[in-house]
């Protein structure tokens, strides 16, 4: 199927988890089917209205033409609520017909859940909700810690729940991971049999109780280390099980491998990252290059000294390629 994935934060924009979800997922389509594909098939479900959605969508500009978009705003403009779900809930279903008709259903995943903004909320309600939406999976994450009993989530579930015809809603707690899954998770990532992997495996778990980003900051940590090592001449990864051994519960001190992997890096990564950080869950390179000129000439023109270091846009793409690379952003 396809997938559109985002996640919370977006420092309460209105639908900014809605929007990086369905950018990507309308980036992905044009891909593999063609804008042409795309923009038929929102003619035909929305009419004049698509022009609302890329309101909320921005990637559709370039779909259904950023003069028409123009154009239709001038004409009319819904600013209603009720409005703009119920083409939302027409959008949907016009994406996740033409992927049901193509490779499977139209999976909305969307990470931490907890801080999606009000608006996104108010759609994703508006679509679960749908009576006559189908090929749909949608699947929200969410730290149990800040799951209570007052979150406007859980109010959202309940209404879904027990909307007529609505989708079904089911909760499952993810506990830290067992043996044979932590197995086969390493042995992905290691490219091994799993039964190869299982000591591995055994001496991972011993530190990280399972835990999947322990286990994953882990696994860096001893590459990092020289305790986890690829051999050349056997075409394969080897380990260092003493060493492991010595090494400190991780489950105890993760904050502090990450911590000690950002500093570790440039000064000039580090500060595209601080950067990144305080923008937004997803952002792009030219952004941060345009971030990151303001910041160092507002810095320049106050104190009269450069206090951050001067980044261009190839500095930036590779700060982000080596922060992706450690495992600090995705």
């Amino acid at each position: 199927g396809s997938e559109a994935s985002g996640g919370g934060g977006g420092g309460g924009t209105p639908y900014a988890a809605v929007a990086a979800a369905f950018n990507d997922l309308v980036d992905d389509l044009v891909k593999t089917d063609g804008a042409t594909k795309l923009r038929t098939a929102l003619d035909e479900a929305l009419g004049d209205d698509a022009h609302e959605i890329a309101r909320v969508v921005p990637h559709l500009r370039e779909v259904i033409g950023a003069s028409v978009v123009e154009r239709r705003r001038a004409m009319v403009a819904t600013d209603s609520s009720s409005g703009l779900r119920f083409l939302f809930r027409k959008f949907v279903r016009a994406l996740a017909k033409r992927c049901a008709d193509s490779r499977g259903p139209l999976v909305l995943a969307l990470d931490d859940a907890e801080s999606v903004d009000e608006a996104s909320l108010a759609l994703i309600s508006a679509i679960a909700a749908d009576p006559e939406s189908k090929h749909v999976l949608m699947v929200l994450s969410i730290r149990e810690e800040d799951y209570g009993e007052d979150h406007p989530l859980r109010e959202s579930v309940k209404e879904i729940d027990s909307a007529p015809r609505a989708a079904s809603v089911s909760e499952i707690m993810l506990d830290d991971l067992d043996e044979t899954s932590t197995n086969i998770m390493l042995s992905s990532m290691l490219r091994q049999k799993p039964e190869d992997t299982l000591p591995f495996t055994e001496l991972v778990r011993s530190k990280t109780l399972g835990n999947p980003l322990f286990s994953v900051v882990f696994v860096r940590s001893l590459v990092d280390e020289k305790l986890l090592e690829y051999d050349i001449n056997r075409l394969k990864w080897k380990w260092d099980s003493d060493g492991i051994l010595t090494k400190t519960d991780v489950s105890q001190n993760v904050v502090d491998l990450v911590c000690k992997k950002i500093m570790s890096l440039p000064d000039d990564a580090r500060f595209v990252l601080l950067l990144a950080a305080c923008l937004n869950f997803v952002v792009d390179t030219n952004m941060l290059t345009t971030v990151s000129t303001k910041v160092c000439q507002s810095s320049w023109e106050e104190d009269g000294e450069r206090e951050y270091p001067e980044v261009d846009e190839d500095a930036v793409e590779r700060a982000v390629d080596l922060a992706v690379h450690e495992g600090l952003m995705e």
